[in-house]
């Protein structure tokens, strides 16, 4: 298998690995997915940006995701890996964003404490 090949097999089995773990979940992705929210009620998100949230997602699922698949134990992941892990994630929760952010935009719009998180 070539390199190309398997970065991009590693990549998507890592963003399936970080969609699937409860803890990252409840740990990262759920404050991601606020903090672009509240920015793109602001008007200040940057999709191109916002990549750098989804990459540390990763890369806190690659710590994991090597305990418990052995044969990635000492496998170098280089930037790309973990970028296109990212972008995957990334339109995995496009929609929960997005309704995130319609929620926020229902608050503010009432004139409603709507920048601090409820849950």
């Amino acid at each position: 298998m070539t390199d190309k090949k398997l970065g991009h097999t590693l990549a998507y089995q890592l963003a399936l690995w970080c969609i699937n773990d409860a803890q990252l979940y409840r740990s990262m992705a759920k404050s991601i997915i606020y903090n672009y929210a509240v920015k793109m009620v602001k008007g200040i998100y940057d999709p191109k940006k916002a990549i750098v949230g989804w990459v540390n997602l990763v890369e806190e699922g690659l710590r994991t995701f090597r305990t418990k698949n052995t044969k990635y134990l000492y496998t170098r992941v280089d930037k790309e890996t973990k970028v296109t892990a990212a972008r995957i994630i990334e339109e995995y929760y496009k929609n929960e964003l997005e309704e995130k952010a319609l929620q926020l935009y229902d608050l503010k719009k009432k004139g409603k404490a709507w920048q601090r998180r409820p849950d």
